[in-house]
């Protein structure tokens, strides 16, 4: 069993063969266009990256997070090769999934070692953060060693971005 086991949404803009060469665990989201729901982009998603940008530089998606259930078993996935499990998570400016996971946490895993990040970033910016907290959980780290460095990291990463529109 690992010390420390990861959890991030799907907004983390990587390559997918990280997520499971890091065993990085992923809470999905549905990705909401006008003409149809898609269960995901990238990790095991019926999205891919190249079509969800096609379909974004055409239209703005509206996105929906997991319900309880779902979040609960990404959990219990993580909780099953870890002692303690560290979720990183997109800025709670663009969704809600931290603070609905802190609730399912609250109500389900209140004696569990589950500590929640609100990176205040996506993409590439998470991206950045998820991978190096998953190879220093990979390199059997210690809760205290993963989360000194999430913490230093955290006021460092920026993320900006240019869209065509709003």
């Amino acid at each position: 069993m690992q010390k420390v086991a990861i959890i991030t949404d799907e907004t983390c803009d990587m390559p997918l063969n990280f997520f499971k060469d890091l065993a990085i665990e992923v809470m999905p989201f549905k990705i909401i266009f006008s003409d149809k729901v898609f269960n995901s982009v990238g990790v095991g998603g019926e999205l891919t990256l190249d079509e969800y940008y096609h379909r974004a530089g055409q239209e703005l998606p509206t996105t929906s997070i997991p319900p309880p259930g779902v979040i609960a078993k990404t959990l219990e996935s993580a909780l099953a090769k870890a002692e303690t499990v560290i979720c990183l998570f997109i800025t709670e400016c663009f969704t809600s999934i931290y603070k609905h996971t802190l609730m399912v946490i609250k109500q389900l895993f209140p004696d569990k070692d589950i500590v929640c990040y609100d990176t205040k970033v996506t993409g590439a910016a998470l991206a950045t953060i998820v991978l190096a907290a998953a190879k220093l959980a990979k390199a059997g780290k210690s809760k205290a060693e993963v989360i000194a460095k999430i913490e230093d990291w955290l006021p460092q990463v920026q993320y900006v971005g240019i869209m065509h529109t709003l």
